[in-house]
């Protein structure tokens, strides 16, 4: 046993096994809310999930990152399915991870991809 103070802050260091995996999500419900982040040129959206028959009150609240390299534009009430990766930051400041959403993927709920830019009465149908 030893005294919490005595112990030695560790460094980072190589992780002793192996790191190939995959850190991915997948989300299936109705956009709540979208935050446009200019300066980071993405938007948020927010997810409220629930997922549980006992308690139909409480839910999830699940931010999603949309890069606008992805070109789409999500809407308040749209039902989507969206995919992607969860990256990692760590937090100097908080001691702690950040973990983050970003969309790889986004569909309509009802399987058809989303619009990639908003219709146009200049562009022809095909």
């Amino acid at each position: 046993m030893r005294k919490r103070n005595e112990t030695k802050a560790k460094g980072s260091s190589k992780p002793k096994y192996p790191t190939k995996g995959c850190a991915w999500f997948t989300i299936d419900g109705y956009v709540q809310k979208v935050k446009v982040y200019e300066k980071g040129k993405c938007d948020y959206i927010t997810f409220k999930v629930d997922n549980t028959d006992a308690y139909s009150e409480i839910y999830q609240d699940i931010s999603v990152k949309i890069p606008w390299s992805l070109d789409i534009q999500v809407d308040e009430g749209d039902k989507i399915f969206v995919e992607g990766f969860i990256k990692s930051y760590w937090l100097e400041d908080a001691g702690r991870c950040l973990l983050e959403c970003v969309a790889e993927n986004i569909e309509a709920k009802d399987g058809v991809p989303m619009p990639k830019s908003e219709p146009s009465d200049e562009t022809p149908f095909e």
